[in-house]
């Protein structure tokens, strides 16, 4: 289907349009507006005249790709700008993002080998507050929406591969939604996205945080109410939104959350066993799912420190994680949410191979039978 049919398509069961932009106007990369002159006697008559509309957002096209390696990447996603103040997403923000991954993932169902950017896309990622960026990491190709320079609000960075899709089975998607408080998960995350264990099914996609989650608070490491910037905790978050995009664009999907906890937390030790590494579990407080079990009984090879929640932890369990509430109300679509301590944290972003046994873990669990 053409692109531009889809995207109609998708905005009109929204009740929303899509604005073509005017033929013979010149790229800019943002709206632009002309004083108006007084009127004169002379001119009254077209003073009266309805002012023409303001030019619509085109894109600068072609726009290069970025060639990168995965320490780029993680400068590009998360340390290549101050830290922003939270800003809510609008309705219309999540209308437009929305139909902008309405018409990726068609793309990657239609074909998965061609990485050029459609340039409604990108006036549809404008409209959404980013900016739609073709990405060469390692040699493989990917789709970046980061937000827009001058227009950084911690609404997120959305990141998916451009490959053709696997004949069966879930697309996992990659989730990392604590950076800059879960210290180290963004660097285990982009490893794990941009360079998979070998045999391994790719994750289909990272998505991610841009600013801390508890940046309302006086003190950054305290644990304060009403913080809307912490993802996991903010269901009206484009996180959760983009997150149920995802699962709802493909039959089956296997979303994994990578957090982090500190060696000497309280919360977390008033529940866990002496010992504890990774706390594993599918968000449920009635017990594991087939999801976390296998998850955790893949780990267990790694260390010995692994504890499945509920059975072997009280803490850490992710029941009230909105992503995964959002998640369980889907079909097909799979959850786990996985906490590393800090020190394995730092054993895994140090260790190679530790580290390719734990993403072998993880992304064996989510294509196995019995999902």
């Amino acid at each position: 289907m053409n692109s531009a049919v889809l995207l109609a398509a998708a905005l009109s069961a929204r009740g929303m349009v899509l604005a073509a932009p005017p033929p013979a106007a010149a790229p800019s990369a943002t709206p632009s507006a002309s004083p108006t002159p007084a009127a004169t006697p002379a001119a009254a008559e077209d003073a009266a005249s309805p002012a023409p509309a303001a030019a619509e957002w085109t894109s600068e096209l072609p726009r290069p790709t970025r060639r990168m390696n995965v320490d780029d990447a993680v400068q590009r996603i998360w340390y290549g700008a101050p830290q922003p103040r939270f800003r809510p997403t609008t309705a219309g923000e999540k209308e437009h993002l929305h139909a902008l991954l309405t018409a990726l993932t068609h793309a990657l169902r239609e074909d998965g080998t061609d990485a050029t950017i459609d340039p409604a896309w990108e006036v549809l990622a404008h409209k959404a507050g980013f900016s739609l960026e073709a990405w060469t990491v390692d040699g493989e190709s990917y789709w970046a929406m980061v937000e827009e320079e001058g227009d950084r609000r911690g609404a997120g960075a959305y990141i998916l591969r451009v490959s053709p899709l696997e004949e069966k089975g879930p697309q996992i998607l990659l989730e990392a939604p604590h950076v800059y408080y879960d210290l180290g998960t963004e660097n285990l995350g982009a490893s794990l996205f941009f360079s998979p264990p070998a045999g391994t099914r790719a994750p289909r996609a990272l998505f991610t945080n841009t600013v801390h989650r508890y940046q309302n608070s006086p003190d950054p490491e305290s644990r304060t109410p009403n913080n809307p910037a912490d993802i996991c905790h903010n269901a009206d978050h484009l996180f959760t939104a983009a997150t149920v995009d995802f699962a709802e664009a493909f039959a089956s999907t296997a979303t994994i959350e990578l957090h982090g906890f500190a060696d000497n937390d309280p919360e977390a030790k008033s529940g866990l066993k002496a010992g504890t590494s990774i706390v594993v579990s599918g968000g449920v407080a009635a017990g594991a799912t087939p999801f976390s079990r296998r998850v955790a009984d893949g780990l267990r090879g790694l260390d010995k420190g692994v504890r499945l929640f509920p059975e072997e932890a009280k803490a850490l369990g992710a029941t009230t994680n909105v992503q995964g509430m959002a998640l369980r109300a889907l079909k097909g679509a799979l959850f786990v949410h996985v906490e590393t301590s800090a020190s394995m944290r730092h054993e895994l972003n140090l260790d190679g191979e530790k580290r390719t046994a734990f993403g072998r873990a993880l992304l064996d669990a989510a294509v196995k039978e019995g999902s």
